[in-house]
């Protein structure tokens, strides 16, 4: 435990840990050699969300980082799922999204209540030094969600990944490969790094709930983890249960131009398996 002195280790607390998040989701997590997968993406709050379309107008990126080299993620317009994949090689599948950015205007009250949610502090103070608390907010927003696949029963190496996307969750070490400790009850400690265009985004709150048994709401703590980014943007994961997990965190500056728009958001999410034949 040494090693992670300087990590900000996430605690199981009280807090609203997935409004409107926005995840990718495969078929399956640990799919067979050569099996055509659905990779679906999904909108929602505590894990629970709708499926939604392909949409080319909005895809920057739609992409695997394989075995075999890069490959995209292909798919029809306007259906579900998003995406199709085809497994041809065992080892460790890293596939991610890029959106480019869509508008939505809040008012104060749900503004207020979000940027509490995500813990953009930063962002509440300067609404408050500019004494625009009461004000409707004009926001445009772009999303990148990833996913970690392992075909096969053994990988030493691929999930660390990166495939530029704006705001990118990273894991340190290969979640199918975490161990049991009955002393802690939990897996042995993931370490996540969150960069902004490639850099270590420091101090930035990062959420994780088990999409198995999901936080009814706010006040559920039963699965539900946060914690903030250190100085090389890492968070430590200590996971209390197998089974799938979704992993996220949201990013906003404040534009110097606003003819358009206040704020600029960055939304990111990573979902992966834990396999129960961890422990």
């Amino acid at each position: 435990m040494k090693q992670f002195a300087r990590v900000v280790a996430l605690t199981l607390l009280a807090i609203p840990v997935a409004a409107h998040d926005f995840w990718m989701l495969p078929t399956s997590f640990r799919p067979a050699k050569d099996q055509l997968l659905n990779v679906g993406l999904y909108v929602g709050d505590f894990g629970k969300g709708d499926e939604v379309e392909r949409k080319e107008e909005r895809t920057l990126k739609f992409l695997a980082s394989t075995p075999d080299g890069e490959k995209q993620i292909v798919g029809r317009d306007g259906a579900t799922p998003a995406g199709y994949l085809r497994t041809k090689s065992d080892g460790i599948y890293v596939l991610g999204f890029q959106s480019n950015h869509a508008s939505v205007t809040l008012a104060p009250e749900k503004f207020i209540s979000y940027l509490e949610e995500r813990g953009l502090d930063q962002i509440k103070r300067l609404r408050e030094t500019r004494g625009e608390t009461g004000k409707e907010v004009r926001e445009i927003y772009s999303r990148s969600p990833k996913s970690i696949l392992q075909v096969g029963d053994s990988a030493s190496s691929g999930w660390a990944a990166a495939l530029g996307l704006d705001l990118e969750l990273t894991p340190g070490e290969n979640p199918y490969a975490l161990t049991w400790s009955e002393a802690d009850k939990s897996f042995s400690p993931l370490s996540i790094v969150l960069s902004f265009h490639d850099k270590p985004l420091v101090n930035a709150l990062v959420s994780a709930i088990n999409l198995d048994a999901p936080p009814r709401d706010e006040s559920d703590v039963s699965n539900s983890l946060r914690g903030r980014t250190d100085e090389n943007g890492r968070v430590q994961l200590r996971l209390p249960r197998a089974g799938r997990w979704l992993v996220a965190s949201v990013h906003m500056r404040a534009l110097e131009v606003r003819d358009q728009a206040d704020f600029e958001s960055f939304w990111a999410s990573l979902s992966f398996e834990v396999p129960p034949a961890s422990r």
